[in-house]
């Protein structure tokens, strides 16, 4: 993308044809151009030059301009160059503020440095962004702070991000410090350098006119000194490699140049020694011989490099399985192994899994799979092959399968035995034991997991005994079983989960609003209701006094009258021993029935739901309080 270059007199005019937003010093040389690559005429930003090459460009708005994937509207002050020429631009940066104007923001979004730029645009709705090579500041987040890194956009919608430059520099302040910056082109090749620390850049997309700049994006005021391009007098014209490197590699190993020199001729004669050259050529991974070409403009060496696949030297078994001795058609377990491999290049690892196969008699032998091979068998390891990588040797490990298979199971029950209807099968306290006749004719026991057996024969759907077979999974003719019982939930008792409320004027009515009722269950589900009867029989607001109101509801068995008191003393205790343990038992209910309670010895405590029913104002006044002190008292 290529537009008409903006000179600087037309800079100069635009800069107070836009209501005072921009000013450029008439100390500008007249063959650099200042403008920015945000929206047309959106001028909002100084830049000021001297004649003792220092520059100092600052924006005037908040916010103004971006620096990111997706958009490049910066603040330049560049010059042109034809992309054959080779020419160094230098300079010291101060940044004097960054992200310190009122309402800044996303300082992630600003940046600092110098580039070169494959074109002088204006962002549209079309363009945001085009080629171009920065060496400035840089952020992955709000939160992050920048560092100098070599950034290019080369026939991308995405930037390439160096490793950083420079130690790190707050995304905020004033004074952050001072650089010393440099990107220098011969050919296609940038070197871009940040003090001492440096970094090679091929650019094949720029066109045929490109613009070395100072920037700054955003909320940003720098400082440039010392600002310099200078163009190169002569060319590379051949090159030479002196002395020897390292040319034989492993698969994914890094190139090693060192013991190398390259020595350019140029085209007025002269030689010199040069290290700012690309590298075309070498794949770490790619197998095989490969021509490693090093490029300096149109000067060129090049030297051929091995790269060999990494192999497996040695396969050890570290740790042999727990288990090692197996009945016939037992499940094999590599529990407790641990592989490890030694490699070409003298490293070694510990092998998960999913890296190694084990195969017996030829045929893979994985987790859970039946043995049915007897005798002292050998396992072998091989190390799996993958691209860059090769084994030529195994690792191996012996078990004995005896000639018996597993012929009795025992089971030792789970502790849940009851459940309801919907209940899904609990196996806690379960533990199933397999037991065999080894070739020394002992009885060996082993206590399974439980990939070792299945269950079968729960279902909840319906009530009743419920035959639960366990079956081992090496042998499918060995089961054992217990009973397991089913009952549909039976409700107990209803309860007030939320009470209305209880205080009342004379005369008032009932309001039930607020209340909730719900029922137990004998499985311990408490379920809310909308289905109930309240009783307000009792119910009375013509006076002052306590009253009471009744709840049923279908399905629950009436309370019956335990106890009857006219009169209790103060910290009076009630104890008494249950009446129908031993003998049957008369009761009344609420509504004056007679039931009786036949003897049940083995009931307990837990069998039992009490509730207090009493009309007395006192005792009243005690269950509705809501205390907010703790009393203590001691004799009295």
């Amino acid at each position: 993308m290529k537009k008409k270059v903006l000179s600087v007199s037309l800079a100069f005019a635009m800069a107070f044809s836009s209501i005072g937003l921009s000013s450029v010093s008439a100390a500008i040389d007249s063959s650099w151009i200042v403008d920015w690559t945000g929206k047309d005429g959106s001028i909002n930003f100084n830049v000021t030059a001297t004649d003792d090459n220092t520059v100092v460009m600052e924006n005037t708005k908040a916010n103004n301009g971006k620096f990111s994937d997706g958009e490049d509207s910066i603040i330049y002050y560049a010059k042109e160059f034809d992309n054959t020429d080779d020419f160094e631009i230098s300079a010291k940066v101060t940044i004097d503020e960054y992200n310190t104007m009122e309402e800044s923001s996303n300082p992630q979004q600003g940046s600092v440095g110098i580039a070169v730029l494959d074109s002088l645009y204006h962002k549209t709705d079309d363009v945001s962004y085009d080629d171009g090579l920065f060496l400035g500041t840089y952020a992955e987040s709000k939160s992050d702070d920048l560092t100098f890194r070599a950034m290019s956009r080369n026939s991308s919608d995405k930037k390439t991000i160096s490793e950083a430059l420079s130690d790190p520099i707050s995304n905020t302040g004033s004074n952050l410090g001072s650089f010393t910056l440099s990107i220098k082109k011969v050919g296609n090749a940038y070197t871009l350098n940040c003090g001492n620390k440096s970094q090679v850049v091929e650019m094949t997309s720029f066109e045929n006119t490109i613009y070395p700049c100072l920037y700054i994006a955003r909320n940003v005021k720098a400082t440039f000194s010392d600002v310099k391009i200078t163009q190169a007098s002569k060319k590379p014209a051949s090159m030479e490699i002196e002395g020897s490197c390292k040319t034989v590699y492993t698969y994914g190993e890094e190139l090693d140049l060192t013991g190398i020199k390259a020595i350019v001729t140029y085209d007025d004669s002269t030689k010199e020694e040069v290290t700012d050259y690309l590298v075309k050529g070498y794949d770490p991974k790619k197998t095989g011989k490969q021509t490693v070409t090093l490029v300096k403009g149109s000067a060129e060496a090049s030297i051929t490099v091995e790269v060999n696949d990494l192999e497996v030297k040695e396969v050890n078994v570290d740790f042999i399985p727990v288990k090692s001795t197996y009945a016939k058609g037992d499940l094999f377990k590599s529990e407790g192994m641990q592989i490890s491999a030694v490699y070409s290049d003298g490293t070694s690892k510990i092998l998960e899994p999913e890296e190694y196969t084990l195969k017996i008699d030829g045929k893979i032998l994985e987790d859970g799979k039946q043995i049915n091979e007897v005798g002292k068998k050998q396992v072998k390891v091989y190390v799996n092959e993958k691209e860059g990588l090769s084994s030529k040797v195994t690792g191996s490990f012996y078990i004995t399968v005896n000639k018996n298979s597993i012929d009795t199971i025992s089971v030792k029950e789970p502790e849940k035995k009851i459940y309801y209807i919907g209940d899904e099968f609990d196996p806690k306290g379960m533990t199933v034991t397999s037991s065999y006749i080894n070739n020394s004719g002992d009885k060996v026991e082993e206590i399974l997991k439980s990939s070792d057996y299945t269950v079968s024969g729960f279902e909840s759907d319906t009530v009743g005994d419920k035959t639960i077979v366990v079956t081992s999974a090496a042998n499918s003719d060995v089961t054992a079983s217990f009973k397991v019982n089913v009952f549909e939930r039976q409700p107990e008792s209803i309860q007030i989960s939320e009470y209305p409320r209880t205080t009342y004027a004379v005369g008032e009515e009932f309001d039930p609003k607020g209340m909730i009722v719900s029922v137990v269950y004998d499985n311990g589900d408490v379920e809310e209701i909308d289905r109930y009867n309240v009783d307000l029989s009792s119910f009375d607001t013509s006076s002052v006094g306590t009253t009471s109101v009744n709840i049923s509801a279908e399905g629950y068995e009436k309370e019956l009258r335990f106890a009857e008191f006219t009169h209790i003393h103060p910290f009076q205790e009630f104890r008494i021993k249950i009446p129908f343990i031993n003998n049957d038992k008369i009761y009344s209910t609420r509504e004056g029935e007679e039931v009786i309670v036949s003897a049940t010895p083995e009931i307990n405590a837990k069998d039992f739901k009490f509730r207090i029913e009493s009309v007395d104002p006192v005792y009243q006044g005690m269950i509705n309080v809501k205390p907010k002190w703790n009393i203590w008292f001691g004799k009295y």
